[in-house]
């Protein structure tokens, strides 16, 4: 039995165990806690009813402690439960659907429209790469590296922060990532390549170059042994975090005076999405988007997708290499 739970519980990778764990744990804590301190019966969580979610929702939203756009894994920790345990899932529907939009819309009265996250276009990510490969300050490197293969790769924050050494490869015949991410099996993790671009000097490729030497030096210099965390440096109390990636995203950003538009907020999936848009701009197809990204149908990744987004010639660094060209005889 005791292998059948390992086998179990290493279905779902550690941090959605833990993230939908403690969602679910606050609903719990409102079934069963503050409905009676309200002074009516406490409420099934499991399975629980469509009305008790709906009390849920205009209780966050009373509370005011999680906002409209943070609802989505409170929903999907009460869905996710009641999956695991067989039984229907009680946060979707129309009326579930209605009462989170009325959810918003009082959030805008009371506070305003929200900030809409929105994709960071591939001129900034280029900014970012450009400063990593002029600077002499290791840690601004490695975050400009971080953020600029995260960006090349449409990975997510898990993904780029969770990175180990071996898995990002540069070689004469381009950019190698052999990539981890939560939807795909631990068994089968999926290698993406990417050419060297025609001018080396200036392409991500060759900031990874001088990051990976300039870490060497740096554990050398600290007389300690690489660790397996790709982007940790001596300084570091540990190996970086998911929300390490957007946190070095928004310091570069600043740095260089790049601000968003009004209204929009680059956060640190903005990465993902923002890339995405920018290789559709230049002509790359849907099928090659959605396989870059490790998206398992199309229906995934049109969420991340802006086609307002116009072409540049710096998502041409980046994507170039996913775009079908005529091969002619001899090459």
């Amino acid at each position: 039995m005791g292998r059948a739970r390992a086998c179990l519980e290493a279905g779902r990778r550690d941090n959605t165990w833990n993230q939908y764990a403690g969602k679910f744990a606050a609903f719990v804590t409102f079934c069963t806690v503050v409905i009676p301190a309200g002074g009516a019966p406490a409420a099934c969580p499991l399975p629980a009813t469509v009305a008790t979610v709906i009390a849920y929702l205009g209780w966050l939203q009373e509370q005011d402690s999680v906002h409209f756009g943070s609802l989505q894994p409170y929903m999907s920790a009460i869905n996710t439960a009641h999956d695991d345990a067989g039984f229907a899932r009680p946060a979707i529907g129309k009326v579930v659907g209605m009462t989170r939009k009325g959810f918003g819309e009082l959030e805008a009265e009371i506070r305003g429209a929200p900030e809409r996250r929105k994709g960071l276009p591939a001129p900034a990510a280029h900014k970012i790469m450009d400063e990593g490969l002029d600077t002499g300050d290791d840690l601004i490197m490695r975050e400009c590296a971080a953020v600029s293969s995260t960006y090349q790769f449409f990975a997510r924050g898990d993904t780029g922060a969770k990175a180990e050494i071996d898995r990002l490869v540069v070689d004469e015949e381009g950019l190698h990532f052999n990539e981890d991410a939560k939807n795909l099996p631990k068994i089968a993790p999926e290698t993406l390549s990417t050419p060297w671009p025609p001018n080396r000097e200036r392409s991500p490729h060759q900031l990874v170059v001088r990051f990976l030497a300039a870490r060497k030096a740096a554990w050398l210099k600290a007389g300690k042994a690489e660790p397996v965390s790709l982007w940790q440096m001596p300084s570091d109390a540990g190996p970086p975090v998911p929300s390490d990636i957007g946190v070095w995203m928004l310091r570069r950003l600043d740095a260089l005076g790049i601000k968003a538009p009004p209204g929009i907020k680059y956060t640190g999936h903005s990465l993902r999405g923002g890339a995405a848009s920018a290789a559709l701009a230049i002509g790359v197809s849907l099928p090659a988007i959605c396989r870059w990204g490790l998206w398992r149908a199309l229906d995934s990744v049109m969420q991340y997708l802006d086609p307002l987004i116009q072409p540049t010639w710096q998502a041409h660094v980046f994507f170039a290499h996913l775009l079908r060209r005529p091969i002619f005889h001899g090459e």
